[in-house]
Parts: structure tokens; C-alpha cells; sequence
């Protein structure tokens, strides 16, 4: 990040992407800042006792450094994404650059749970900034017939930024107090900032921005995470959440039909691509949260494994999803998606169903071997899909559909999580084993998708 700026200040709009070296550039500074968000994701995660202790606080109230940074992503990506639409890609993200380095500042010089808490929910705005725009940025980064190898290596980033984050925890606490879990975001985003000139601008959308949708789409994602969390403890409460945020849904389709660029692009949907990869894409990730949530408790008690032991064994699984990413997205340049995804939904479904008939007296190496097959698909099913979906968006209308791509993947880890409080409160002793038939189900239904897809394809083919 420390060459030289290209000869413009700007560098501009390109359907066909930017060549090398700025392109090389341009994925350095986008993919730095996207690394220190996911690390700090995952590190406020672990280091949530730690940091609750340092503050005298329960740890009820803890976990709000992590729902309110959660809520606010959810909340703020749609309309970030169609803001970047209509000022820019560049502009947005930067933006988000400097609110999340602002705000990580603020995290460690907080004294107190109620100043973390507000210092994560500007973090979590300039986040969902630099998310919103990412699959638009990407598709103006890299020439379309480069653009699966791009999303590959932006996966195998976001990857290893989820797996690091714990061990960089453990490390910065063995050495420092928890403020310096945050503060070492600060040089990295002022880097990042200081490079911004080397991220290509989009050319905006003049049309307006539906203000009414966007508070309608906050109100109407919060009371469906609400509602789903809250299924198996208040269901009554629960289903009126929903049964609200559902009417919400439809006053938002009925205002999206009369508009020509709408918050929620409803009008990419006759995109086969698209329609089908963002539906794949929810339940992906309702999958690979629930067991993710699941597989601790399913190790502790069934096969009786500690907490190291744990944390050891489940390492297996996004190992192998950063190393397949790559080279899954050059596949995704060449050969169909729904092919590719197919392979990496059927391998993901039949490592947690191996993992599911496993018995109590289980090895190591097959537990590890299951997992292992889980990575494997996941990483195989990730940049294909996400390569389809941006690929076969017009260039004008990408911003909008990575804004959905995004919301889809943090509401479908909201239904994950909800599916694995929901098989929890079914039952204490089999809860984690129903939380993995329920994730293993979510996985069916991607298969089924990319069925449907791919039977689909061959049709329009011979019809061709």
C-alpha cells in the first residue's frame, strides 16, 4: 500500500475491471480493511469474558458488545449499498474505513460496558459501509473473466481473518490489557485510508433515495431476528414479531414494484442466476452458523472432548474452506456455477452426516475426517456462487445486488442461531444432535436449489 498512486486521482468506472498492476493494488487496499473487520469480529467474540470481567459486567450484558455491532450490520447494509449506488462505491467505503477506525479508537480508550457498547455500534455502521459495497467494488477491481478468481481470494481472506481471530485474542491478551484487541485496528485503517486513491469510483445512479423503505427494511429485519430468537422461549411473543415483520415485508414488495432501482432489488430477481444463488446463499449460512453454534456442545457431550480439544478439532473445518476458495474460484471462471455449487452443498451435506453417525467412541482422525469434508464443500460452494451472482448482474445494478448478498448471509446466520436456540430449548440432552439435523436439512435445501438449477439450465441448453 506504500506504491505510488496511479497517474489519475481517480481511477474510473470500468465494465471490463482494471488491469495490473493497479488492479493488484486496488484488491491489497480493499481486502486489508476487510480482514481487520472479520478479525475483529471474531476477536470480540472470544474475548468477551476477558473483557467483561475487566468491566464488572455480567456477561448477560456482555454479549451486547456483540449483538449491537450484529443488529446495526443487519440493520444498515441495504441502504448503505444503495447509497453507494447513487454517491459511488468509493465514497461509501472509504467512509466505512474511517467510522470503523474511528470507532476502534473509541473501543479502547472505553472505561465502560455502555461506552464499548456505543463504540461497537459505530463500528458496526462502518462495517456494514465497507460490506455493502464489497461485491461492487470487486466487480469494477477485476475483468469479468478474472472475477471468480477475485472472489476466491476474497473468501480465502475472510477465511483465515475467522480463523485467526482467536489465536490473535490469545495472543494480544497473554501480552496487553483487551483495549489493544481494538486498538490494533487503528494503524492498519489509517494505511488503508492513506491508499484510497488506488480503489476504483463507480459511476453513480441518479435516482432517489427511498428514505420510507430503508427505516420499513431496519424495522422489518429486527423483528424477524426478534421473532426467531425468541420461537422456543415466548413463541407467542415470537410469532407476532414475525407476523409484523412480514406485513412490513409486503408493504416494502408493493412500494419496490413501482420503482425502477429499488432498495430491495426485486427486479434482479428474474435473473436465474441471481434469484437462485441468493436463495442458496441464505440457507448456506443458516447451515454453517447452526453447526458452528452446535458442534462445541455436540463434542463436549457426545464424544466427550474438552475445550481444547474442541477448539482444535473444529479448526478442521474453515481450514479446509480458506484452502478450497482459491481454486474453486478459478474453476467458477470456467465451468458452470450450479455444477460446482451442486458439488460443494452434496459434500458439505455428507460431512454432517457423517459427523451425525458418528458413534460415542468416535477417533479423533474420523471426526476430523468428517469436518474436513464439511470444509472442503463449503469452501467449493462459496466463490462459484457468489461469482454467478455478481457475474450475471448488469454492472449499474451491482451495488444493489451485493447489498442483498450480504444482508442474506447475516440473516441467514440470525436463522442458524435461531434454529440451534429452537433445538435447545426442545431439549437439553439432544438439543445440539436436533441444532445438526437442522443444519444438515438447511444444506438439503441447497442441494435441492442447485438441482432445480442446474435441470434448469440443461433445459434452456438444448432448447438453445
Amino acid at each position: 500500500m506504500s506504491s505510488p498512486a496511479p497517474h489519475s486521482s481517480t481511477i474510473r468506472s470500468n465494465p471490463e475491471g482494471l488491469s495490473a498492476p493497479q488492479r493488484y493494488w486496488a484488491a491489497t487496499v480493499q481486502l486489508s480493511s476487510i480482514l481487520m473487520s472479520v478479525i475483529d469480529a471474531s476477536i470480540a467474540n472470544v474475548s468477551l469474558p476477558t473483557i467483561a470481567a475487566a468491566l464488572d459486567a455480567s456477561p448477560a450484558d456482555a454479549v451486547w458488545v456483540v449483538n449491537a455491532y450484529n443488529v446495526v450490520l443487519l440493520v444498515a447494509l441495504l441502504p448503505l449499498s444503495a447509497l453507494g449506488d447513487r454517491i459511488g462505491f468509493r465514497k461509501v467505503y472509504t467512509a466505512g474505513l474511517a467510522v470503523f477506525t474511528l470507532a476502534s479508537l473509541c473501543c479502547a480508550l472505553s472505561s465502560s460496558l455502555t461506552m464499548l457498547t456505543m463504540a461497537r455500534v459505530l463500528q458496526g455502521l462502518g462495517s456494514a459501509a465497507m460490506m455493502s459495497v464489497m461485491a461492487g467494488m470487486m466487480r469494477h477491481i477485476y475483468p469479468l473473466h478474472l472475477l471468480g478468481r477475485g472472489i476466491g481470494l476474497n473468501a480465502m481472506v475472510v477465511g483465515s481473518g475467522s480463523a485467526l481471530g482467536p489465536t490473535i485474542s490469545s495472543v494480544v491478551l497473554s501480552v496487553a490489557d483487551w483495549p489493544w484487541l481494538f486498538a490494533i485496528n487503528i494503524p492498519i485503517g489509517i494505511a488503508a485510508l492513506l491508499a484510497y486513491r488506488l480503489l476504483p469510483e463507480s459511476r453513480p445512479v441518479r435516482t432517489r433515495f427511498d428514505v420510507l423503505n430503508a427505516v420499513l427494511s431496519g424495522v422489518m429485519l429486527v423483528l424477524l431476528v426478534i421473532g426467531l430468537d425468541q420461537l422456543a422461549a415466548a413463541p407467542l411473543t415470537a410469532l407476532a414479531a414475525i407476523a409484523v415483520g412480514v406485513g412490513l415485508g409486503v408493504v416494502i414488495y408493493r412500494r419496490a414494484r413501482t420503482q425502477t432501482t429499488p432498495l430491495w432489488p426485486i427486479d434482479l430477481f428474474p435473473i436465474r442466476a441471481f434469484s437462485f444463488g441468493i436463495s442458496s446463499w441464505l440457507f448456506m449460512f443458516a447451515a454453517q452458523t447452526a453447526a458452528f453454534i452446535a458442534l462445541p456442545f455436540y463434542f463436549l457431550q457426545t464424544f466427550g472432548r474438552d475445550q481444547v480439544e474442541v477448539g482444535l478439532l473444529m479448526t478442521a473445518w474453515p481450514v479446509c474452506s480458506v484452502l478450497m476458495a482459491p481454486l474453486a474460484g478459478r474453476l467458477a471462471d470456467r465451468y458452470r456455477a450450479a455444477v460446482l455449487c451442486l458439488v460443494g452443498s452434496g459434500l458439505l451435506l455428507l460431512g454432517q452426516l457423517l459427523l451425525l453417525s458418528l458413534s460415542a467412541q468416535a477417533s479423533d482422525a474420523a471426526i476430523i475426517g468428517a469436518l474436513m469434508v464439511c470444509g472442503v464443500g463449503f469452501g467449493f460452494f462459496h466463490s462459484p456462487n457468489n461469482r454467478s451472482m455478481i457475474g450475471a448482474i448488469p454492472i449499474q445494478r451491482v451495488g444493489a445486488a451485493g447489498g442483498l448478498q450480504s444482508t442474506s448471509r447475516t440473516f441467514g446466520q440470525s436463522v442458524g442461531a435461531a434454529l440451534v436456540a429452537i433445538s435447545f430449548g426442545l431439549s437439553a440432552t439432544y438439543g445440539p444432535f436436533f441444532a445438526l439435523m437442522m443444519a444438515a436439512s438447511c444444506t438439503l435445501v441447497v442441494v435441492a436449489i442447485n438441482l432445480v438449477q442446474w435441470r434448469g439450465d440443461r433445459r434452456l441448453e438444448r432448447a438453445a
